[in-house]
């Protein structure tokens, strides 16, 4: 999240309102981006109904949020997810990079 350049607005942010947090944001982004996906779907369905709202849900094809444009296939599935990989060195995580550029 730290390095994305879709994200530096939200690390911003996210740095100032938990400072205490910087270290180990685990899943920061990829939340906003999740509840900020439901609200999406809350809104085209123009109402809080389940079924409406599922049924928005699906028809989000693609959305760009913190963690770059998020697209999904006809399952639901994410295309092309980003999976990034970590080293622990001194109790401390270490970005290392996507697992698609690391295993090359």
């Amino acid at each position: 999240m730290r390095v994305k350049a879709t994200a530096r607005e939200f690390w911003g942010e996210f740095a100032r309102k938990y400072p205490l947090m910087t270290d180990a944001p685990q899943y920061a982004a990829e939340a906003y981006d999740c509840a900020s996906l439901l609200i999406e779907a809350i809104r085209r369905a123009k109402a809080v109904d389940r079924a409406r709202v599922l049924s928005e849900f699906r028809n989000i094809k693609e959305f760009s949020g913190a963690t770059g444009k998020i697209s999904f296939d006809q399952n639901g599935d994410l295309i092309d997810p980003e999976i990034g990989l970590y080293q622990c060195e001194n109790g401390l995580r270490k970005y290392l990079g996507q697992i698609r550029e690391v295993v090359k």
